[in-house]
């Protein structure tokens, strides 16, 4: 029986620890990719869309793990949407060619993958993607 109770007490114990925020006082840093491999400001001059891109060196034969997303700058803030806009092909199969605005609040990325276009388009204000080269 005291065996058991120390048992429990010592995962318990483990419990608890793991629970615990040891970091609760400590402001949470935020992490910006920061190679710009692309970047237009929009026509109203206030909003600058940005392709971020990197890649993991160690394992990046002919660019087939290269990433990119999409992120933009404006005055008050700086954000990105967590999307990869190669969609897992890299430069090897597919690539980011450009960014032009259609208007203040619609930007459209153009980007080939497995040699056709595929352009999307991201719209700001209903924060939402569109594939405009459909299959």
């Amino acid at each position: 029986m005291k065996h058991k109770t120390i048992i429990f007490l010592l995962i318990f114990g483990l419990f608890l620890i793991g629970c615990s925020n040891t970091n609760s006082d400590k402001a949470q840093k935020i992490n910006f990719p920061t190679h710009v491999y692309l970047e237009k400001l929009s026509p109203d001059k206030k909003t600058k869309a940005i392709i971020y891109s990197w890649s993991n060196e160690a394992s990046n034969l002919l660019g087939s793990n290269d990433r990119f997303i999409l992120g933009f700058t404006n005055p008050k803030a700086k954000w990105y949407i967590d999307f990869e806009l190669s969609e897992g092909f890299g430069t090897y199969e597919g690539g980011i060619s450009g960014i032009e605005w259609l208007n203040a609040n619609e930007v459209v990325i153009k980007r080939r993958i497995s040699d056709s276009p595929k352009d999307i388009k991201y719209n700001l204000n209903l924060n939402e993607w569109l594939l405009l080269n459909k299959d």
